[in-house]
């Protein structure tokens, strides 16, 4: 009886981690993120262009909108763009990894100018958008690429050598 208690509250103490690990955490139940969810995107003739992909464009009417992004791994490039639709608008942008309340990387998007951020993370991250005027629009793009097919990690105890050397003995 025991066993099937503490089993019971593994199993429901791994659902809500599992549900935490998917967004920055936060313990404000207003914080409701929208999920980006990611499309597989194939280039032909370009192969380093695969990966998955989301685009999307965003009409925000209230003050702050959070969106995150679920299945980046270590060895995957991921480039975030947003880009105003309208030229009169300021947008405040931040990524963040494990606290909205604790962004990562901030950016500031007026104008005409896109908000571009290439890097690489593990699992998922948030993204959010604070707008500093009513009504806004604008577009955001997520690209994870995919994994790498092999990845090339130099032998620490390989020596190279530039000379040649010509080893044949003379009869």
């Amino acid at each position: 009886m025991v066993i099937k208690k503490i089993t019971t509250s593994l199993l429901l103490l791994l659902a809500v981690l599992g549900k935490v690990a998917a967004q920055p955490y936060t313990l404000d139940k207003k914080i409701k993120p929208i999920e980006l969810k990611m499309f597989d995107y194939k280039k032909k003739g370009e192969p380093l262009m695969n990966g998955k992909i989301h685009s999307s464009v965003f009409k925000q009417e209230k003050d702050t909108a959070y969106f995150f992004v679920k299945g980046a791994g270590i060895y995957q490039t991921v480039i975030v763009a947003i880009a105003n639709k309208k030229t009169n608008q300021v947008l405040g942008v931040t990524l963040c990894k494990d606290s909205w309340n604790k962004p990562d990387r901030m950016a500031k998007v007026e104008g005409s100018k896109t908000y571009y951020e290439k890097f690489r993370t593990e699992g998922s991250f948030g993204i959010r958008v604070i707008p500093k005027q009513a009504k806004n629009e604008y577009q955001i793009m997520v690209w994870i690429s995919d994994e790498p097919k092999t990845i090339k990690i130099p032998d620490a105890f390989r020596l190279k050598t530039t000379k040649t050397t010509n080893n044949k003995k003379k009869p």
